[in-house]
């Protein structure tokens, strides 16, 4: 009897190998056989090619092997986010998933380090102070010192006798092509022989009590935002390493990690036994 179902008719190892015979020693011909059963012959030769290669396990459904990355993470994985989100709690999403492969080797994308922080309430707010470089100008850069640019910012240092805000003047040197920071300076006054060595466009806005305050946090400062500020202009590198030219394997490496991350889902999710859904990101 023809079989008549939308989808294809499961059979029992012992059930392939006697479809596999009657096929082939009927005498009405391999196909016409396999017409009677509403049998693809593609099926048919997919086991026999099953048994040369494993014996009569091979007869035996598998089961299927996701093609894309599964959306269900790891439990592991997401604790792995909530930890970091709780040590960078100034980072957003994208450069916490960064950050993470940094510290751990461990590839998490930025869509699903968003989800679970959205799960857990953690998304983080975006940062009152930004210090960036224009995305676009003419004259693209191509490597460190072919370009740079300046920037000056009043910084608030103070109130003078008359009860008036003193005013320093923030310079700030710019390497165009990694973001990093050259030199930077505070000045009572600003003239052009303050400017010479400045390049590209830098902004800090705050209120500190004297100069000398001023300087010494602007000092922690541009060394967090030299050293470890991951900036997505320059691939999530920091502006040190795009200077310098250290670290240009990143992306190969999160690349390869991508992989061993997908492999290990993949693995642990076949092996719990739990319905997979799939994902094409």
């Amino acid at each position: 009897m023809k079989y008549q179902g939308k989808l294809p008719m499961r059979f029992k190892p012992e059930e392939k190998l006697d479809i596999i015979q009657l096929a082939r020693y009927s005498g009405l011909g391999f196909e016409n056989t396999l017409k009677l059963f509403g049998i693809k012959p593609h099926r048919v030769w997919r086991w026999i090619r099953n048994i040369e290669e494993n014996g009569l396990i091979g007869l035996t459904d598998q089961h299927p092997v996701p093609k894309s990355l599964p959306s269900k993470h790891l439990p592991d994985e997401e604790r792995l986010v909530i930890e970091k989100a709780n040590i960078y709690t100034h980072l957003n999403h994208r450069k916490l998933a960064h950050q993470i492969f940094r510290d751990e080797e461990v590839f998490l994308s930025e869509s699903l380090v968003y989800r679970i922080l959205k799960k857990h309430d953690l998304i983080c707010s975006k940062p009152v102070l930004k210090i960036e470089v224009s995305d676009t100008w003419n004259n693209q850069p191509q490597k460190p010192n072919e370009l740079w640019h300046i920037d000056i910012s009043y910084i608030p240092c103070g109130i003078n006798e008359k009860g008036k805000t003193i005013f320093w003047y923030l310079i700030v040197v710019l390497d165009g092509y990694s973001r990093y920071v050259i030199t930077w300076d505070l000045f009572p006054d600003m003239t052009k022989e303050r400017c010479f060595h400045m390049v590209d466009q830098a902004l800090y806005r705050n209120d500190y009590s004297t100069s000398r305050e001023a300087k010494e946090i602007l000092v922690e400062f541009f060394d967090y935002y030299n050293n470890h500020r991951l900036h997505q202009g320059i691939g999530y590198l920091t502006p040190r390493e795009a200077y310098y030219g250290l670290n240009q394997d990143y992306s190969q490496r999160r690349q390869k990690a991508k992989l061993d991350s997908i492999n290990q889902r993949n693995l642990y999710w076949t092996k719990s036994g739990e319905p997979l859904t799939f994902s094409k990101s």
